[in-house]
């Protein structure tokens, strides 16, 4: 049985190679492939191009996507610093080493004029001016079935519903501070219970905000403070040089063999986030050890630059080589 799985393997191994291997033949004037999101792009498909003496370029689309995918090597390679120092034994397969850009995305939190004529902004920074913003960056959920196959990973309806409380508890506490929950999608809200909801609607500083009317990146640049599950804007805004703590409850963050799991940035309960927000209440900076500053070697903080400009500006100078 195991010869047949192997035989079988070869087999769709050898006719894939041989499907790109063809299609790269007829693409006569092809010099250059960009994939658009590197942990995806399929490794049979990069060997034949290697074959075919095509360069692949590519760029670092998530920094914990390594917790989960093995690495795939480009000759160009735009990364943030995390990849860069935690494989620098790869780094002789890079043809000209890799490509510092910064977090892809970080630098949509930023002040835009743009943006300001937005009713939900100017609504959202009239709060601002009166009270600290905290941004409660909630996740999914998924059926008990959905989330029995993946595992607790914050995306359970009990989660999402420990996740709100949680953070409504902080409200209750912290009267100086407007708590805004934001989920991935609208859809997430209907999962809680009605009396959470009528709690938080009867609330004067906590909301669950309508993913239609602002993006995520602004609600973050206007916030004082990120508490968020494992997603990408967390890693993105500190990046952006904002504050920000994982609320871990499932241990899943913790779990992961990821670089931001070593430092001090997730709380596992309530007790926790509280410590946390008196901190920044009492006008204490939060994070700031020579532990964390490190964190620097892995994801460089500057609001400024923009990783969609150095991609732009460094194709340039590679499709001219």
């Amino acid at each position: 049985l195991r010869g047949l799985f192997t035989l079988n393997f070869h087999f769709n191994f050898l006719f894939t190679f041989f499907k790109y291997l063809d299609f790269l033949e007829k693409c006569k004037n092809l010099k250059v492939i960009y994939s658009a999101y590197d942990v995806l792009f399929p490794k049979t498909f990069k060997l034949a191009c290697e074959i075919r003496f095509i360069k692949t370029i590519s760029h670092q689309e998530r920094l914990y996507h390594y917790s989960f995918f093995i690495p795939l090597f480009y000759n160009y390679y735009f990364v943030s610093g995390e990849f860069k120092n935690l494989l620098p034994k790869y780094d002789y397969i890079i043809d000209d080493g890799y490509i510092d850009m910064g977090v892809m995305r970080s630098n949509l939190i930023t002040s835009n004029t743009s943006h300001r004529v937005k009713k939900e902004l100017i609504r959202l920074k009239k709060i601002k001016n009166e009270k600290k913003v905290i941004l409660c960056v909630g996740l999914f959920a998924l059926n008990d079935h959905e989330a029995g196959i993946i595992g607790e990973d914050g995306t359970s309806i009990k989660s999402n519903i420990d996740f709100v409380n949680t953070i409504l508890k902080l409200s209750k506490k912290f009267e100086n501070f407007y708590f805004l929950i934001r989920f991935k999608d609208n859809k997430t809200k209907k999962n809680l219970p009605q009396k959470i909801l009528e709690e938080i609607k009867n609330s004067f500083n906590i909301e669950i905000n309508d993913n239609e009317k602002v993006n995520i990146y602004q609600l973050s640049e206007i916030s004082d403070f990120i508490i968020g599950k494992q997603t990408s804007l967390m890693e993105e805004s500190i990046a952006a040089s904002k504050k920000v703590v994982f609320y871990d409850n499932e241990n899943h963050f913790n779990s992961l063999d990821y670089i931001l799991n070593k430092y001090d940035l997730s709380e596992k309960d309530y007790l926790g986030l509280e410590s946390r927000l008196t901190k920044l209440l009492k006008g204490n900076e939060i994070n700031e050890s020579e532990k964390e500053n490190s964190l620097s070697k892995y994801i460089e903080v500057n609001d400024k630059l923009n990783s969609y400009k150095i991609i732009s500006n460094s194709l340039e100078e590679i499709l001219t080589k």
